[in-house]
């Protein structure tokens, strides 16, 4: 049996729908959406967790508080 990051894999790269690819994962594996986008995650190799993840984006926005940034400032989270 395929795990879930194959047939994320898989169907993201028919397909080039990440949405869609969560989709198929969700239903096919029993997944809430919390798993399904850490499932993403790991598949592209962002980070290992959603926890991981969001830490990121906290500390990378805490930075950018710091710095005094304005609203047209971008960040980016990968």
């Amino acid at each position: 049996m395929e795990s879930p990051h194959g047939v994320f894999n898989r169907i993201v790269l028919a397909t080039s729908n990440r949405i869609e690819a969560i989709r198929v994962i969700r239903q096919q594996f029993g997944l809430d959406l919390r798993q399904a986008k850490e499932v993403m995650l790991q598949a592209e190799g962002v980070v290992s967790s959603l926890n991981e993840h969001q830490e990121h984006i906290a500390v990378t926005l805490e930075q950018g508080f710091q710095k005094g940034g304005k609203s047209t400032d971008r960040v980016c989270f990968r």
